[in-house]
């Protein structure tokens, strides 16, 4: 037989499987992680710096505590094959591709389609100049929106400008630092001033006109 079995292989064999608890909780952290950048958004831009001292902290903990686990194995079990089944495990347990889950549903992209009749119709009143202007003048950037349309806003009022194409670009803002953006040219949305919109995690295509970005 390949295994016998003794008391000393029994217990080599229940202190390998215990060992995987912390490569199964290392993937599920990762899960967790990964869960939590998707659904929790927010305006830090830079301020993710300052959290970065706590990221290394947590991480040098984990790494300490992986390694004490791994020298009371070593001392348990006399054997350093439990040792590389244990560092083969976390490698494991951090390169393992993570389960393709549905995406979160964000409230800009709820209310968006919940609402986007009225969206498009702005966006016509827009391309037909009915938008009555600030106090500070039609030069300034804002468009007043009629009463029937401020639930879609911010204030009350869009952003109305020219791309670099020089087609028009429509940004509301039904809730803090997500915009919701009609480009007129759908391609507008890759050139260099509308980088909120592009490359990065939040960014959704909402549809061909149509796109949640991201303002810091």
């Amino acid at each position: 037989m390949f295994f016998r079995s003794t008391p000393q292989n029994r217990y080599t064999l229940t202190t390998t499987l215990i060992m995987f608890i912390p490569v199964i909780l290392l993937y599920l952290g990762r899960l967790w992680v990964y869960q939590s950048l998707e659904s929790e958004r927010g305006p830090y831009g830079f301020g993710w710096l300052i959290l970065l001292p706590i990221f290394c902290g947590a991480l040098l903990i984990v790494a300490v505590l992986l390694a004490v686990v791994a020298v009371i194995i070593y001392r348990r079990t006399r054997k350093v094959t439990s040792i590389l089944v244990f560092g083969v495990g976390i490698i494991a347990g951090l390169l393992t591709p993570l389960p393709i889950l549905p995406n979160a549903v964000y409230p800009e992209e709820a209310f968006f389609y919940a609402y986007r009749a009225q969206f498009e119709e702005v966006v016509n009143l827009v391309l037909q100049d009915e938008l009555k202007c600030p106090e500070l003048g039609c030069d300034y950037i804002a468009r007043i929106l009629p009463q029937e349309f401020n639930n879609l806003s911010q204030e009350g009022r869009v952003s109305v400008r020219e791309s670099q194409s020089g087609s028009l670009v429509v940004e509301f803002s039904p809730f803090t630092y997500y915009p919701v953006i009609y480009f007129e040219i759908p391609h507008d949305v890759n050139l260099p001033q509308h980088s909120e919109c592009q490359g990065i995690r939040w960014v959704r295509k909402l549809d061909e006109h149509w796109y949640l970005c991201v303002e810091d």
